[in-house]
């Protein structure tokens, strides 16, 4: 045992031997009869302890209810919350948008899911096969003749 754990000890379990912990008091009880510093460090210690004692704490009547009753104070409201808190209000007559949220959100996820995936389907692809499709009736088709008989 050095002069600092027996401070340690001492700052954190006070001057009575009874508070020390089992594994540490034989120690601080052996460096204690031996150094004089760690005896007068313990003596202050002990007087500190007996002014504290003699202190009568004041009866302050109605202190705890009073700080039961009081107001918290008022929360920060994140932008998330603040959306929901709209969204869906807890006052009674406001209670229309849950019905109308319910409804909105299967289009809005049909809509996102409807921008962000394609579904194998490609307006190129479906372009280009049409007028490849285009072409080839058209030149299978003989128009020469229906042009000379409309004509007459």
């Amino acid at each position: 045992m050095n002069s600092e754990q027996f401070t340690q000890v001492i700052e954190t379990y006070g001057s009575k031997p009874s508070n020390w912990p089992d594994s540490v008091r034989a120690a601080c009880e052996s460096f204690v009869s031996t150094d004089t510093d760690a005896q007068h460090f313990l003596k202050q210690h002990q007087h500190l302890e007996s002014m504290l004692d003699s202190i009568a704490v004041p009866d302050f009547t109605g202190l705890e209810a009073s700080i039961l009753h009081q107001s918290l104070p008022p929360q920060p409201v994140s932008a998330l919350d603040a959306l929901i808190n709209w969204l869906l209000p807890t006052t009674p007559g406001a209670q229309l948008w849950r019905p109308l949220t319910a409804a909105c959100l299967p289009l809005v996820f049909g809509i996102a899911v409807g921008n962000y995936f394609s579904f194998g389907v490609n307006n190129e692809t479906i372009a280009l096969e049409t007028w490849d499709e285009e072409l080839v009736l058209l030149s299978l088709t003989d128009l020469s003749n229906t042009l000379i008989e409309s004509d007459l």
